[in-house]
């Protein structure tokens, strides 16, 4: 979106480190380098899906959850004229967003384990279902 747009819906802007990550994407995607593009892209994904309730300054404010991915997937909701979409061509929608959050969440997941040199399977079952500190 460029700066000046504007939208009839009010909903709190993308934390500046938001913006820098998306940013870096922007700029990987005019360059050459695969690797580069690929890793821009996994960051701006994961910054966008991961994160907490009250995790930047902008939904600190606030007494509820915003997530710039949910406003997308409301956004895709809607055709034409305005009315919702029937069910049915939304779900496919909701489960190509949910693929894309596991697989961005599972990079992450044996990135962290490769770098403190435990196999993934090993780090997700003892960090998340055992929650021991790792």
């Amino acid at each position: 979106m460029s700066p000046g747009w504007t939208s009839r819906v009010p909903y709190p802007p993308l934390d500046p480190t938001q913006i820098a990550v998306l940013q870096n994407l922007l700029h990987a995607l005019h360059e050459e380098d695969q690797k580069a593009i690929d890793l821009a892209f996994h960051e701006a994904c994961y910054v966008l899906y991961a994160h907490e309730r009250h995790q930047y300054l902008v939904s600190e404010e606030r007494d509820q959850f915003f997530s710039p991915v949910n406003i997308f997937l409301v956004y895709l909701s809607f055709s034409a004229n305005g009315s919702f979409q029937v069910p049915s061509t939304i779900t496919g929608h909701c489960a190509a967003l949910e693929y894309s959050i596991r697989s961005v969440i599972l990079v992450e997941v044996d990135t962290i384990a490769r770098t403190r040199h435990v196999s993934a399977f090993k780090y997700v079952i003892l960090y998340f279902f055992i929650m021991l500190p790792f």
